[in-house]
């Protein structure tokens, strides 16, 4: 007699705890439900919601999305129809890997649970820089979840809002605010806005815009001191180009980016980085048995330079949550492809895009390149709106792509086709072959990216003459 060992595998009753409500945890519940009806499935979260779009809040503050409702994925009843035991407003206060126990309390109680498998995907929490004066004040806010966003969207027509860090939260809420308050200033302690994101080149157009949007733009500057009248927000003293300023206001939103998760897996022996994220394969592991983890908490390795990287994109969380959740009961998955980070933004319509690395990738990690920066144009000179468009490469000494940015009308579906080519590892000469679809409607008889990328051959062809 014959079994399927694979399929009973799957009848096998667990105890699965996924930790985390976010785009990662309820994916990896999916994948779980989708073949396991049976096993005992628990989520622990620190919210009273679960799923909803993080990245859609801006639109929400901007009143483009009227409801936050509409930003709601899964809800209780989703998890409840999945027979999903679900803990809110609860935290992890331990983890337990050798007697395989979760510890977490509501605030009023502790509580702890066992599992056999378990899915970490705590998310991440904004960071908060040292400035003095900054705590437990009236009028500072930071953007992380659907509380946060409600008291942004309530800021006062008449408020003076002051935007520490230039980030993509930061640039994003420039967006979704400046009809909606008196003025906007913008202070970034780097000399450029998104600079961990784009280079220079491809948010030079977003720099004018917003010259022309916000009241000031402070960039290589460094945020000193929080003023207040009484207990409420009054104003921020800076040092920009060796003078300290004072910047009269009303609200401080401070988008200065955001701290992993992981603190009670890294005490548990989970390895992370230096940064705090937890490192996973591509499966999800980490390296420990049975622990498993997803979402913006961790960091996959990332080919183009040749280490780790953090994960930051909704889409990549939630195909992180998917395979985690399979490989959880079972079924075997992974991602096939490396790790790419290919990320877009669209901001007073003006569109970016980029995959892999940027310089500041390449320099820190000791990789050797060259760039190319050149202009093409989205359309046939003759098409009325034709526009812009502004690529930036870089390419390793062997003559493979290590990084492309890209600003201009459909970047960020340009910037695809060099996902797949970084994840692939091909060669320049090889990538610049391939057939693009064309019509005058949509694109030039030859692509901008064709056109850039034979540049790109040409210069690396001179470098081999010459190394």
């Amino acid at each position: 007699m014959f079994f399927n060992i694979k399929r009973i595998a799957f009848l096998v009753v667990m105890n699965i705890v996924v930790v985390g409500g976010g785009a990662a945890g309820v994916s990896a519940i999916q994948s779980i439900r989708k073949v396991d009806k049976i096993s005992n499935l628990t989520l622990i979260t620190d919210e009273d919601q679960l799923e909803y779009s993080r990245c859609g809040m801006p639109f929400y503050i901007a009143d483009i999305v009227p409801k936050f409702e509409s930003l709601v994925d899964y809800g209780l009843d989703w998890v409840k129809e999945r027979n999903v035991n679900v803990a809110l407003k609860s935290k992890v206060t331990k983890l337990d890997t050798q007697t395989k126990t979760v510890f977490y309390s509501d605030g009023i109680r502790e509580n702890e649970i066992n599992y056999d498998k378990i899915i970490i995907a705590t998310g991440s929490t904004p960071k908060i820089p040292p400035i003095e004066g900054i705590k437990d004040v009236e009028g500072i806010y930071t953007l992380r979840n659907y509380i946060d966003a409600n008291k942004i969207k309530d800021i006062g027509k008449d408020s003076r809002v002051i935007i520490l860090g230039a980030g993509l939260t930061g640039i994003e809420l420039i967006e979704a605010l400046h009809n909606k308050v008196a003025e906007i200033t913008l202070v970034e302690a780097l000399p450029h806005p998104l600079q961990m994101v784009f280079e220079p080149e491809i948010t030079a157009p977003l720099v004018k815009k917003m010259e022309f949007i916000c009241k000031k733009l402070y960039f290589n500057s460094k945020a000193k001191k929080v003023l207040k009248s009484g207990n409420s927000f009054s104003g921020l003293i800076i040092e920009y180009e060796g003078k300290e300023i004072t910047i009269e206001g009303d609200v401080l939103i401070v988008s200065t980016g955001n701290s992993p998760n992981s603190v009670f897996a890294k005490e548990a022996g989970v390895n992370v980085l230096k940064t705090g994220h937890i490192i996973v394969n591509e499966k999800m592991e980490t390296n420990i048995h049975d622990v498993y983890a997803a979402g913006d908490v961790t960091a996959m390795f990332a080919p183009w330079i040749k280490d780790y990287y953090p994960v930051g994109t909704g889409s990549v969380a939630t195909r992180q949550g998917l395979v985690a959740g399979n490989n959880v009961i079972g079924k075997a998955d992974s991602f096939t492809l490396p790790y790419s980070n290919a990320r877009t933004t669209k901001c007073f319509g003006i569109e970016m895009a980029a995959v892999g690395a940027g310089s500041a990738d390449l320099d820190r990690n000791g990789i050797k390149y060259f760039v190319h920066v050149q202009e093409g144009n989205s359309h046939p000179l003759y098409i009325p709106w034709n526009s812009k468009i502004i690529w930036k490469f870089f390419v390793s000494m062997e003559g493979t792509l290590l990084g492309v940015h890209c600003e201009g009308e459909g970047a960020s579906q340009r910037i695809n086709m060099f996902s797949i080519a970084i994840a692939k590892n091909m060669d320049i000469n090889e990538l610049r072959n391939i057939e693009l679809s064309y019509a005058p409607a949509v694109s030039p008889v030859l692509d901008s990216a064709y056109i850039a990328l034979s540049a790109v051959w040409i210069k690396w062809q001179r470098m081999k003459r010459i190394i």
